[in-house]
């Protein structure tokens, strides 16, 4: 390898073959950088590949589509905002290309047809390109002849469906033959074209892994993706940035300082180190040279900044056209109403009296030339018309938005929608911790929301109007107080003994919860947490150590359960439910155990009016079972549970929600078989992570099994995880005998 280095001349980019989102990849600027690359390549894969770095060229990406009989079409290219060197998986993607040429944009689409037809590929095929930015030199990167992370992109980018089409091309079938499912009208054998502009930006949580490194480069660390759809790049780049997370309200200028470092080695904050620096009025050539992004996305973002400063002028006087026009560039309400130092609400209610409303657009893969079918819609401001009409009688359900550790919904937009459709009501319970912290507001804006009620959600889900609840009702729970200041917080941790928990209201997975061993553990734990919400106060609740934690899926209609089922831990309690392990039916609860686990359940479903899906954790020790929490809605066990004991807890709990007779069932102890749910972690992509399992979450997805006895269930999930299990000196446990 050194020596195939020295032939080409450093920097040099070493990659493991076979290899899924470049893992074991990087840069070498000298010969012990290589060395150590080429150790954890050959650590994944027998063979390493060693090429020339062409840092800082454009990455730009094509997906192609071949039939049996040499008929060949490109659905979709796509450009890298970010430069070579980033991996694709990393990259913020623009989908159609904005800054290529006429011709670039033709000599490549002509060699990925030349590819393609020269190694006789059938169905579907990605293809990555450098490109040199100043002269027409390009290089082949990658070859992927398979459905991938960017033909997912590129399918929903265009509406193609490309995966059908590829299953189709496999059996033999021609293009010419296959109708487009869109239009109903023209067949797959047209390439789509498109009168918008898709921007894809990456999701990391590098935040919840302690001691992670935070660069991004050729190896991938990010979670999950959000795609957001606008009619010019500044709409769609303003909701991408807001999508991938909610607590961002666009393109801010004032969320992150201005490093060059951060321009010139990125990490997972760089689009807001951008602003930061557009803000401070450095020119575009400067940053085009600190970051190689081509000087059209940075003109783009530069517009953004500077009616960023518009509207802080402005102040309280906005216009008509002052609105409309940072609609048009993506504002959100809650982003003007930030600028100009006024309320969310106050700017919906202007916006709305002076008729500036979204308009719903349809996906069509032609660009409007011929009339479409589907029901792929998106929301902008830069359109005059409906595309469809809306004769009500709908009901909204409000999914989880990203495949990540959290999801986006946005108060606005599902109001907006809700408005539009003149909708019958709205299920919040569906998707996760996120449309719940938004059911308040949805509320009090007289939004008919279906299922159990805002009020009851509110009450499960703070924390200190939960646990008097619960006292009220004499069911037990570990010791808690509601704190607002540190010395008080000290005086109560020192009063019930350490270890003690310390967490926020309305988190998920667990964020910013962590366990205090002594007063010095609480001062810093207390000063991360109150900057996760300043507006409420962290609940702290004595730690119970060495304690067995069980998990409850089940459905009720109005305050009546209707199906139920409990799950055990591995793990003793302490470790956030989405990282144990877990098994049900329960195999080590005695009748009696089970009994009381009833009681509580019904208990807590009549307190609470619960009508649909709830999940409640407990603690279970010395025969003592303590509540730790209850969420209205489903959990991610929902499914795991469903599967296992053979019964639809989605379907019962939609039933319940609209209203329809639903019979009880008891379908506890299953039908003959154990599930086992193991969690897969992802440490191997993050350098430098810290791999204990703590309270808060760490896994970035799951596996489950099924088996005739616990031992085999957990035995198979252990390795569909791709745990290598050594053979000589290994204890497995499973469960405690207390």
């Amino acid at each position: 390898a050194l020596e195939a280095a020295k032939r080409l001349g450093y920097p040099v980019m070493a990659r493991a073959a076979f290899s899924l989102g470049g893992l074991g990849s990087g840069f070498a600027n000298n010969e012990t950088e290589l060395e150590n690359l080429a150790r954890q390549a050959l650590a994944h894969s027998s063979q390493l590949i060693i090429d020339k770095s062409l840092k800082g060229w454009k990455e730009v990406e094509y997906e192609v589509v071949r039939d049996a009989f040499d008929n060949c079409i490109t659905v979709c290219n796509m450009e890298n905002l970010d430069p070579l060197g980033i991996h694709t998986g990393e990259s913020i993607v623009v989908a159609p290309s904005q800054t290529l040429t006429n011709k670039e944009y033709n000599m490549l689409r002509t060699t990925a047809l030349k590819v393609i037809r020269h190694f006789g590929v059938v169905g579907e095929c990605n293809i990555q390109y450098a490109l040199n930015p100043i002269s027409e030199e390009y290089y082949i990167i990658e070859v992927n002849a398979r459905l991938s992370r960017s033909s997912a992109l590129a399918s929903k980018a265009t509406g193609y469906p490309l995966a059908y089409v590829a299953a189709k091309l496999a059996l033999g079938v021609r293009l010419p033959s296959i109708k487009n499912s869109v239009t109903g009208v023209t067949t797959a054998c047209f390439e789509p074209s498109l009168d918008y502009c898709v921007v894809k930006i990456p999701r990391w949580d590098l935040a919840k892994f302690i001691r992670v490194s935070k660069n991004i480069g050729s190896s991938m660390k990010s979670v999950g993706e959000v795609m957001a759809i606008g009619r010019n790049f500044e709409e769609a780049f303003q909701k991408a940035l807001r999508m991938v997370d909610g607590s961002v309200n666009g393109f801010d200028p004032y969320l992150q300082e201005v490093k060059k470092e951060e321009l010139t080695e990125p990490t997972d904050k760089r689009p807001f180190v951008l602003a930061a620096a557009l803000n401070q009025n450095y020119s575009i050539d400067e940053l085009h040279s600190l970051t190689k992004i081509d000087k059209w996305f940075l003109y783009k973002m530069k517009k953004i900044i500077e009616f960023h400063k518009v509207l802080e002028e402005l102040g309280n006087s906005l216009t008509t056209e002052h609105i409309l026009k940072a609609k048009k560039m993506g504002f959100s309400d809650k982003q003007i109403a930030s600028v100009i130092k006024s309320t969310e609400l106050a700017v919906r209610k202007q916006r709305q009296d002076l008729g500036i409303v979204p308009f719903v657009k349809q996906i069509d893969t032609v660009a409007g030339e011929w009339p479409a079918a589907t029901n792929y819609l998106y929301l902008t401001y830069n359109a005059s018309e409906h595309d469809i009409a809306f004769p009500g009688g709908f009901i909204i359900v409000v999914g989880s938005g990203v495949i990540e550790i959290g999801s986006s919904i946005s108060f606005e937009i599902v109001m907006d929608i809700y408005e539009l459709e003149h909708s019958d009501g709205i299920i919040l319970s569906m998707g996760g911790q996120l449309p719940n912290n938004i059911a308040m507001d949805l509320h009090r804006q007289q939004a008919k929301v279906l299922g159990t009620s805002p009020e009851s959600i509110d009450s499960a889900e703070n924390r200190f109007k939960f646990s008097r609840m619960l006292d009220r009702k004499g069911i037990l729970q570990p010791r808690w107080k509601e704190l607002t200041n540190l010395k008080s917080a000290i005086e109560f941790c020192e009063e019930v003994g350490y270890p003690c928990l310390v967490r926020p209201s309305y988190v998920l997975s667990g964020a910013a919860m962590n366990v205090a061993y002594s007063n010095q553990d609480l001062e810093t734990y207390l000063n991360a947490a109150s900057l996760v919400s300043k507006e409420h106060p962290v609940v702290i609740s004595k730690f119970l150590t060495e304690a067995k934690e069980i998990d409850v899926d089940a459905v009720a209609a109005e305050g009546e359960i209707l199906c139920m089922a409990v799950s055990e831990h591995v793990e003793n309690a302490g470790v956030h439910s989405g990282d144990a392990t877990l098994v049900t039916p329960p195999q080590d609860l005695n009748a009696e155990t089970l009994e009381q686990i009833k009681r509580i359940t019904r208990d807590l479903a009549s307190l609470l009016d619960v009508t649909g899906p709830f999940n409640m954790q407990l603690i279970a020790k010395n025969n003592e079972l303590k509540v730790i929490e209850c969420n209205v809605r489903v959990s991610r066990s929902f499914p795991f549970v469903s599967k296992t004991l053979n019964h639809d807890f989605v379907a019962t709990a939609t039933k319940a929600i609209i209203g329809l007779d639903v019979e009880p069932v008891d379908v506890l102890h299953g039908v003959g078989k154990v599930g086992v749910k193991v969690p897969q972690f992802s440490f191997s992509r993050l350098a430098g992570a810290d791999v204990q399992l703590g309270v808060e979450m760490a896994s970035t997805g799951e596996v489950a099994c099924f088996g005739d006895n616990r031992y085999e269930a957990y035995l198979k999930a252990m390795m569909s995880t791709g745990f290598q299990i050594p053979k000589k000196a290994i204890l497995l446990s499973i469960g405690s005998f207390k």
